[in-house]
């Protein structure tokens, strides 16, 4: 989840250019329960994310399914933005999906 919601960050072009090329990952902090959280159905993390000219957090939520985790929904919300970033939401099409293993 966590590297595949990176992965979709990169790919992203607005996010990219919101931010400033190169993007990092900061130090994700699990021991943070309030905003992220995981159990044996779901998931949901809040990546600190830094590029060249500004900051934001990666929001990712997955669901377990029978063939895995499964990408719900990723988000960038960019420091001192109103809106968020909308990178990938889940489409019910089978060619649409990122199965995490």
């Amino acid at each position: 989840m966590y590297k595949k919601s990176l992965e979709l960050l990169r790919e992203d072009g607005l996010a990219s250019t919101s931010l400033g090329l190169p993007l990092k990952a900061r130090w994700l902090d699990l021991a943070d329960t309030t905003n992220d959280r995981t159990d044996s159905t779901c998931a949901k993390l809040m990546i600190p994310i830094e590029g060249s000219t500004t900051r934001g957090l990666l929001l990712a939520r997955a669901s377990k399914e029978a063939v895995g985790w499964e990408l719900e929904a990723v988000e960038l919300l960019v420091e001192g933005a109103r809106d968020k970033i909308s990178i990938f939401q889940r489409q019910e099409e089978a060619d649409r999906r990122h199965v995490l293993l």
